[in-house]
């Protein structure tokens, strides 16, 4: 039997604990009783002999260093031989690797930093551990985390080597020379076991620059251990990231996820179970695998889970292994997320860039690759330090994760690096919508622009959301110094960069056309912080109404208007889309063209707000659907410029309706909307 075994049976009263503390989160008499019932005083008991078991059972570490403490550049403890200027050293990113690698991440690890002038050579620098003592020891492993580029400055590449001492640091035996870390803060195991019983050894981390400008290495969480024989840790359960958790009621989401084998057996079958709060626990058992010693398997539960309810349910997974009785790394806690309707998603890209700058062609060459793909993302190009660049876009930049240019902003959630551009583009790209986007309207007589923007949220949205209107123009080109853009990959020394490699530096303003270049932006300062709701419903619909003028440099054939809801408690954004203009015909056949009803869907009332060049009488005809005339009405001329008519609607039934606008020199038809 099962409970004849006590290490069989220690992940049952563990899952009976979590179970029963689940409950008494929500029934707290049903909790009380539980805990004064004969059963349960005996399986308290029971529990509490098994910890003794557990603890027998778990990983043995000798020593572990993650450098979360060091309180300045001194790695306290830890030794250093070098013939450079500059140690190993810790507490402060830039000293250690964070001008090379990038990321707030480095100001709690080891590390030498090495690219730049600003950095001397260093040709052999050597950080060693304290003695770590291996007596009476077997089956040893070292782990430890490591980002190292391996970089090449002409014929010299960075070295990095793993080294143990076992006579007081008089020697050292290489146990690992570094290739790149195929992953950013790789984990590397090292098999000690050839030093068992060696007594005190000390563990080297070696670095070298040969004598150039390189990159530097940065190590962390170092970790001397002894793994248990069976130890299966539970490293993902999809969908991790929020964005991809939703999906609409009542249909199912397929969990996936990783596993790690941390144990010495290799694992030949394990079971994958997860749970809805309230809902029953789902088992999936994989088998007929072969996880080898620090492997790493993708899975699929084979029983798909299904949302209820709008907005986010808990969910707990859980990785289950005959033997294993280490219990921190096999379950994980996700959230799903209930959607009343899959918004039309379009991932906005903002581009900082530059003609000064001689990597910008490169930004141009992405948006061009992705700016017809399925997804059709809203693409912005917004310069900086030449003729088209606009204050008012540099000063909505200013509070972001401004970095070097050129960067990108995808949906203002990732400031994203040009090497991993096409990643985060393929990752974010199908994230949730939270609402949908409709855009329409047009160009005045006077070159004034008209958006009516539509919002139809699929969730209960709470919080600042505000509309954002940015124009952008296409085909800019210019005769003037400013138009000449720099360009590093002229030569091929790069690479293929979409022609530019063909193209010299730099390339001269005649043979530039610069696209997506951002015009203008009418953020939530202007005049937009209350358009919508502090909680906006699913399913229903929110208006805004944008009204700016253009410049009359602009070439209105070219532009593009893109609106954007953005969070305003973290200014990122949460859905765009755009709309194209087309408007290279007279405005004299532009009759009504700017025309809009607001608001739309109507209960009680709506405007159709609409320009004329020129004093007119305008007729309004209303129909059915099915084009029945309801009512006609000749109204007294209107005055040039901006106008408004107002349509009762209270006393009409549910319903589509045709709102007709005829003057003698053209006609509009507008979609009508009553819902009461």
């Amino acid at each position: 039997m099962i409970f004849d075994n006590p290490i069989r049976i220690q992940p049952y009263i563990f899952r009976t604990f979590r179970m029963l503390y689940k409950r008494c989160e929500v029934d707290f008499d049903f909790c009380k009783a539980s805990l004064k019932s004969t059963a349960m005083k005996k399986l308290i008991t029971l529990f509490l002999s098994l910890v003794l078991v557990y603890n027998a059972f778990s990983q043995t570490v000798i020593f572990k260093q993650d450098f979360d403490k060091i309180p300045g550049y001194y790695i306290s403890g830890w030794g250093h031989n070098y013939t450079g200027v500059v140690p190993w050293q810790a507490g402060l990113l830039y000293q250690v690797g964070g001008q090379c690698f990038g990321g707030p991440q480095f100001a709690h690890i080891a590390g030498i930093s090495d690219c730049g002038p600003n950095n001397p050579f260093n040709n052999n620098v050597l950080m060693y551990s304290p003695p770590i003592d291996l007596a009476n020891t077997s089956g040893a492993w070292l782990k430890y985390d490591s980002y190292f580029d391996k970089k090449s400055n002409g014929s010299l590449t960075e070295n990095a080597t793993v080294e143990i001492s076992t006579d007081s640091t008089k020697t050292w035996v290489i146990l690992e020379t570094l290739a790149k870390d195929t992953a950013f803060g790789q984990t590397h195991y090292v098999d000690l076991s050839a030093y068992s019983n060696s007594g005190k050894v000390f563990i080297g981390f070696r670095y070298s620059d040969r004598g150039a400008y390189m990159h530097g290495w940065a190590i962390d969480n170092v970790q001397v251990f002894i793994p248990a024989s069976k130890d299966i840790a539970l490293r993902t359960f999809n969908p991790e990231d929020s964005a991809h958790s939703y999906a609409t009621l009542n249909t199912g989401i397929v969990h996936s996820g990783t596993v790690f084998n941390a144990g010495k057996d290799t694992i030949h079958s394990f079971i994958i179970q997860y749970q809805q709060d309230g809902q029953s626990l789902k088992s999936d058992t994989i088998s007929g695998v072969s996880l080898p010693m620090f492997g790493t398997l993708n899975f699929v539960h084979k029983i798909p889970d299904t949302v209820v309810k709008v907005g986010a349910t808990k969910v707990f997974a859980h990785a289950e292994l005959d033997g294993d009785t280490i219990h921190n790394n096999d379950h994980l806690d996700i959230y799903v997320r209930g959607a009343y309707f899959m918004p039309r998603k379009k991932l906005a890209i903002e581009e900082g860039t530059g003609t000064w700058n001689p990597w910008a062609p490169r930004g141009m060459v992405y948006l061009k690759q992705v700016e017809h793909d399925d997804a059709d993302p809203c693409l912005i190009s917004a310069h900086s330090g030449d003729s088209m660049s606009i204050e008012t876009y540099g000063d909505f930049l200013y509070d972001l994760k401004y970095a070097f240019v050129p960067f990108f902003l995808f949906d203002r959630k990732v400031n994203v690096d040009a090497d991993s551009f096409f990643v985060f583009y393929e990752r974010m790209k199908n994230a949730f919508g939270y609402a949908d986007i409709n855009v329409d309207g047009g160009i005045y007589y006077d070159n004034t622009l008209t958006i009516t923007t539509k919002i139809k949220p699929a969730i209960d949205m709470t919080g600042d959301y505000r509309p954002v209107l940015v124009l952008t123009e296409d085909d800019v080109t210019g005769t003037g110094a400013a138009y000449d853009q720099q360009n590093n990959f002229a030569g091929g020394k790069y690479g293929p960069m979409g022609g530019f490699e063909s193209k010299p530096s730099p390339v001269p303003a005649a043979d530039m056309h610069y696209n997506w270049v951002a015009r203008s932006v009418t953020t939530p300062y202007d005049g937009v912080k209350d358009a919508f709701p502090s909680t906006m419903n699913h399913n229903t619909d929110y208006n805004y109404i944008f009204t700016i003028k253009l410049d009359p440099k602009w070439h209105n054939e070219k532009l593009r208007a893109i609106v954007m809801l953005v969070n305003y408690n973290d200014s990122s954004i949460v859905n765009s889309n755009k709309k194209m203009f087309y408007l290279g015909v007279p405005k004299t056949q532009l009759a009504f063209e700017d025309a809009v009803l607001y608001p739309n869907p109507s209960s009680n009332s709506s405007k159709i707000y609409f320009s004329v060049n020129e004093p007119k009488t305008i007729q309004i005809t209303i129909c059915d659907i099915s084009g029945r005339v309801l009512s006609t009405r000749a109204l007294e001329p209107f005055a040039a410029g901006r106008n408004e008519i107002e349509i009762n609607t209270a006393g009409m039934p549910n319903g589509i309706y045709l709102v007709n606008l005829q003057s003698g020199t053209g006609k509009k038809t507008l979609k009508l909307e009553v819902m009461h």
